[in-house]
């Protein structure tokens, strides 16, 4: 059995890797533009509920939106989807070529 409690503890030292804070933020789905457009209502109508319940109520409103509701939100989401891969593109140029560049410069010093 400690064989196992040792590979727990080399698992939580690994962690997760850093995110690098230049990269671009991940799109959000049509849900999270919903509930960003919805909870002021929700919040409107009923200021004492807390988070969760705000969100358990965000939640059923969005189970009881019909297809032709959730449309702009959709939308929304493709729209910010296009807006990821174009900046995730062009980070990835730019970080591929601050590569390169820290390449050449340590060939030079060779």
């Amino acid at each position: 059995m400690p064989k196992a409690a040792a590979k727990k503890t080399e698992s939580k030292a690994k962690g997760k890797a850093k995110k690098d804070p230049n990269a671009p933020k991940r799109p959000a789905g049509a849900y999270i533009f919903f509930c960003s457009a919805k909870r002021p209502e929700v919040k409107k109508k009923n200021p004492d509920l807390s988070a969760p319940d705000t969100l358990r109520e965000l939640g059923a409103l969005w189970s009881k939106a019909t297809e032709e509701d959730k449309k702009p939100f959709y939308a929304q989401a493709v729209k910010d989807k296009e807006r990821f891969q174009k900046e995730d593109a062009a980070y990835k140029k730019k970080k591929s070529s601050k590569a390169e560049e820290e390449e050449e410069e340590e060939e030079d010093d060779e």
